[in-house]
């Protein structure tokens, strides 16, 4: 190794370090640990005959332009009694053109037709904007099933029960008040959570002395109760109590769950999901949610087709060639190549 090369890494080795003593300084030392295990609540699974639905939905962009992009979006609920499946609906992926002269009254067209007025704010970026209306689309499906779920049921969400829209938080909250009316219970499952305690992130800490404290029990860990600094700043637009939740004994995984119930002990809505976490491919994660998320993906190859169905319209439409690719060429795809 010459001279250069081994400044190089060395600096490079410095730098490593470094950020690995970052990393270090925001997990805490065992010796300072602040749990117990009766911060944890064991569960055992109830296999019994239950109704749960799941909900999730998807977007993607097909086509970006110099000051717009082609994206689309689909939603699905999937519902089963028991392990079998009774019931799927999904909808149809449309394109929709989002373009800075349009963006703001298109997002406040299907904003206002679902929710009964118009977003308070503005948008100003287009794939929020897309990013918003798939969660408008996904919460059609949520309030189709609050309608027709019978007392007694649960509803899976994908992600947490909290909106940082406004007049949407208000229509959520409406429709989980329905659901609530109707003895229905309703659980956000979150696969990553931002949660965090100083500059501590909450979901890693909390698993790492759950293997300690609690070894290959199922178990949960009420957020709100023991940390509720985590939470501040969430409440107005939170629904449920937060917890971290551990669904299966034999998997490496821990999951947010934000559970929102009549229930006096919500153990007896996690010990109803747990009956569904033991799929091999998914161990520790609901399998309805894990199947309606693979129902709304939306492949790269399927826009990939999409793409290209648009352009045969569009140069049989009259757009000359040159046209089609000068507005679309991204010179990013060039240099993604790695050539």
């Amino acid at each position: 190794m010459n001279g250069g090369s081994a400044m190089k890494s060395l600096k490079l080795n410095k730098a490593l370090n470094d950020v690995i003593s970052d990393i270090r300084s925001i997990i805490p030392d065992d010796k300072d640990s602040r749990f117990h295990a009766d911060m944890f609540t064991a569960f055992k699974e109830n296999s019994g005959i239950c109704k749960i639905g799941a909900v999730d939905g998807s977007s993607t962009i097909v086509l970006r332009g110099p000051s717009f992009i082609v994206g689309t979006y689909k939603s699905a609920s999937m519902v089963f009694r028991g392990h079998e499946l009774a019931a799927t609906s999904i909808t149809q992926p449309i394109p929709i053109l989002i373009s800075k002269h349009n963006l703001n009254d298109l997002y406040s067209s299907i904003f206002s037709d679902f929710v009964g007025e118009r977003p308070e704010k503005k948008v100003r970026d287009l794939e929020l904007a897309l990013q918003r209306i798939r969660v408008i689309e996904e919460m059609k499906m949520v309030s189709k099933l609050v309608d027709d779920m019978d007392k007694g049921s649960i509803i899976l969400v994908d992600g947490s029960l909290r909106s940082t829209i406004t007049r949407l938080d208000a229509f959520m909250e409406a429709t989980f008040k329905g659901a609530l009316e109707k003895d229905l219970s309703i659980v956000g499952i979150s696969k990553s959570s931002s949660l965090s305690l100083g500059n501590t992130a909450i979901v890693p800490l909390v698993q790492y002395e759950a293997k300690r404290s609690m070894g290959n029990r199922m178990w949960c860990f009420d957020v709100g109760k023991r940390f509720h600094g985590a939470l501040h700043g969430h409440q107005s637009h939170l629904f449920g109590s937060v917890n971290i939740v551990k669904f299966n004994p034999y998997s490496n995984f821990v999951f947010r769950a934000d559970v929102l119930t009549n229930e006096k002990d919500k153990t007896n809505i996690l010990r109803k999901i747990a009956a569904y976490c033991r799929d091999p491919s998914y161990l520790g994660y609901p399998y309805p949610l894990a199947l309606v998320h693979n129902k709304v993906t939306i492949t790269r190859g399927w826009a990939e087709d999409l793409h290209n169905r648009m352009k045969k319209i569009a140069l049989e439409s009259g757009i000359k060639s040159d046209q089609w690719r000068f507005l679309c060429q991204d010179f990013h795809n060039v240099l993604d190549q790695g050539v």
